[in-house]
């Protein structure tokens, strides 16, 4: 009885078909070629035509002068090309800050700003107005908004707190 249960699996695995379509979903990521299109965008701030009436109706903003400059990361890409994060925004992005970069070499980059040229690596900061680098505990954190109101002014426990606490 046994045997006659494995037999008639096996013929019914053995009808199913043994190939899978290559395309059940259809595409989900992009072609190489458009892949390359998008890159081009982004690296030369190429904005595609239904975009551009948004980007010029934006009002100037006067950028703050940069007084530091911290290489957040890099990622080296399997082509040998490199994506860096300069102050928490990727170079793909057109908010750079006019700051330049080199390609990774021994896990340092050389980052260019207003002619002037430092090694940094990742996490640590280049504070410009003393010409100083720092590593990212030595960077003093932005102050934390002020809270307001935590406790109720009438002595009553808040309604976050639990009855057991």
């Amino acid at each position: 009885m046994f045997l006659n249960r494995i037999i008639v699996v096996a013929v019914v695995c053995s009808s199913l078909p043994l190939h899978a379509d290559p395309y059940p979903f259809g595409r989900v990521f992009t072609t190489q070629e458009e892949r390359k299109i998008l890159d081009d965008w982004r690296r030369n701030g190429n904005v595609p035509e239904e975009n551009v009436e948004a980007a010029t109706t934006e009002k100037t903003v006067q950028k703050p002068s940069l007084t530091k400059i911290e290489l957040s990361g890099y990622m080296l890409r399997e082509d040998g090309s490199a994506i860096v994060w300069i102050n928490g925004k990727s170079e793909l992005s057109a908010t750079r800050d006019s700051v330049k970069t080199s390609k990774p070499n021994s896990g340092t980059l050389s980052v260019y700003h207003e002619g002037r040229r430092v090694r940094l690596k990742p996490g640590q900061a280049w504070m410009i107005d003393e010409n100083q680098v720092k590593e990212s505990y030595e960077v003093t954190a932005p102050k934390p908004l002020p809270m307001t109101n935590p406790v109720p002014d009438d002595g009553e426990k808040s309604n976050s707190e639990t009855p057991g606490d």
